[in-house]
Formats: structure tokens, C-alpha cells, sequence
């Protein structure tokens, strides 16, 4: 049964951070940090209580991952059928983690290198040796981090449509995404933003007049920014065409939806937060 949204009443009134996934959505309560998790299954959603408050929070595939706001130790839960949630023990604190399809990556915060763990079929947890410390990190099938020296972006892992080749003139880069088989980035020098990979549904094509944009998050097979001049939300690719009629509408943001401060696209659904009111709206489906 297909059940469509606008907003998310169990999740938090207000949130600091959003993170979407399969199909659920974990959330940062703005008022104590504490992280809710909606959608999916209970697997998903039992956030352990050993968390507490959270600096950061991704939502993968079918499991979740955060970084615990006192001492940035990584906690991650829900499926773990090749290792996915399996924390290594001696990871130590963290700067930013993400969950991808059925792997997690990190960036350590003693010395800026990434660690990944879980399923590795398409080498998306083989981190290149030669990457060295760095600023941000993302993986879904396939992995991409920026080096924190020169802001050039490294891709590992699947590679079967170019989405681990970054274009040969991108340059410096301030932000990436990974979707499906896809990646997306923002260019430093003019903010544009940057897609190669698969592009069945134009989930690569910006459309025209997007211009700068402060954020990117890259889904299964659509794309959303947010616009740099009034924090506008764009998005592109694919848009779910339901049997029957009518569309999942990932790609659709609602018209009143207004500035946000965050973003997040999953894997048929996109969440964002109100620049306004800190306030969670979700549209797209999930089951």
C-alpha cells in the first residue's frame, strides 16, 4: 500500500537535521538532539537509547548511523546482514559519518581519514590509500570524499555507469552527494553544481537557471539543492510514475514549502527543514 505525505506528524516539530533513506527518515530534535526515526521498520526506527544526543545522523538503505554529541563515538542500528551496523572498535571519534546502501563510512576526527565497513562487493569500503585526510565523505554503492588539502574530489567503489569518475575539469569542489549511481557535487569556484553517472531520468541534468546553490543531496534517481539566493529548494530526475496514474512526486517540491536551512533526499522521498520554523516536510512516497 502506497501512502502519500506532506509532512511527517511523528517526527519532530522542530529539527536541527534530517537525513533520508530507504524508505524512513531520521530526524535531530532541534530542543535536546535526540534523534527520531520514522518509516521503514522497527529496525530502523528502535534508535538505541545508548545515543542520547546527536551531532550528525545519516540514514542509509535500511540501517542509520550518528555521531553521539559527547564524545563523537559513531552508533549505528538496524540491518546488519553484511556488517553494515557493526561499528569497528577501535574507530574512535568521528567528524561526519554516512550510511550508504548496505555500507558506512566516516571521517575520523583524530586525523581526518576515512573508515568504511560493511558490504564491499563493489569496493565502496576500500578507502584509496592515497586519499589522506578528509573534509566530507559520502557512499551509497560507490564512495566519494573530498581531500581536506586541496578540495579535489576521490571516488572508489562502483563505477559501472562513471558515477565514481569525476569530470576531469571539476576542480575544487565544497560539497558532495552520492545517489544511486550517481554523484553530484558543488563547484567552490562559481557554486554550480556538477553531475556525472547514470542518467536514465535526468538524474544528472540540472535544469536550466538553477544557478548557485549552498547544498546538494543526491537519492536514488533524483537530485535536490538548495538555491544560494533565497534558499529555495530545485530538484530533477526521476519522479516516480505510479501504475494506475499519478506520481511519487520526490522531485516535486510543494509550492509552499518556502526557504529551508536543510535537505535530504532519499530513495523515493525528500525531506527538508523550514528555514522559518525549524519545521520537517517530506514529500515523494514511502511504504
Amino acid at each position: 500500500m502506497l501512502t502519500f505525505f506532506a509532512t511527517r506528524p511523528t517526527l519532530p516539530q522542530q529539527a536541527r537535521a534530517i537525513s533520508a533513506g530507504g524508505d524512513y527518515t531520521c530526524a535531530i530534535r532541534q530542543a535536546d538532539g535526540t534523534v527520531t526515526c520514522v518509516g521503514g521498520t522497527n529496525a530502523q526506527t528502535a534508535v538505541p537509547a545508548a545515543l542520547g544526543a546527536a551531532r550528525a545522523v545519516s540514514a542509509g538503505g535500511s540501517h542509520a548511523c550518528a555521531i553521539r554529541q559527547t564524545d563523537r563515538s559513531v552508533i549505528c542500528w538496524g540491518t546488519d546482514n553484511v556488517g553494515q551496523s557493526s561499528v569497528p572498535a577501535d574507530l574512535g571519534a568521528a567528524s561526519a559519518v554516512s550510511a550508504g546502501t548496505e555500507s558506512s563510512c566516516v571521517i575520523r576526527q583524530a586525523d581526518g581519514a576515512v573508515t568504511c565497513w560493511g558490504y564491499n562487493g563493489m569496493g565502496q569500503t576500500s578507502v584509496p590509500p592515497d586519499l589522506g585526510a578528509a573534509s566530507a565523505v559520502s557512499v551509497s554503492e560507490h564512495a566519494c570524499a573530498i581531500r581536506r588539502a586541496n578540495s579535489l574530489l576521490v571516488c572508489w567503489g562502483s563505477n559501472q555507469h562513471g558515477e565514481a569518475l569525476p569530470p576531469t575539469d571539476l576542480g575544487a569542489v565544497t560539497a558532495v552527494s552520492v545517489g544511486g549511481s550517481h554523484t553530484c557535487a558543488i563547484r567552490r569556484a562559481d557554486a554550480m553544481v556538477v553531475c556525472w553517472g547514470y542518467n536514465d531520468a535526468g538524474d544528472v541534468s540540472p535544469p536550466a537557471g538553477v544557478g548557485a546553490v549552498s547544498a546538494i543531496s543526491a537519492g536514488a534517481d533524483h537530485t535536490c539543492a538548495i538555491r544560494r539566493p533565497d534558499r529555495r529548494v530545485v530538484c530533477w530526475g526521476d519522479n516516480n510514475e505510479i501504475i494506475g496514474g499519478g506520481y511519487a512526486g520526490q522531485a516535486t517540491p510543494p509550492a509552499d514549502l518556502g526557504a529551508v536551512s536543510a535537505l535530504s533526499a532519499g530513495f523515493e522521498h525528500t525531506c527538508a527543514i523550514r528555514q522559518t520554523d525549524a519545521s520537517v516536510v517530506c514529500w515523494g512516497r514511502t511504504t
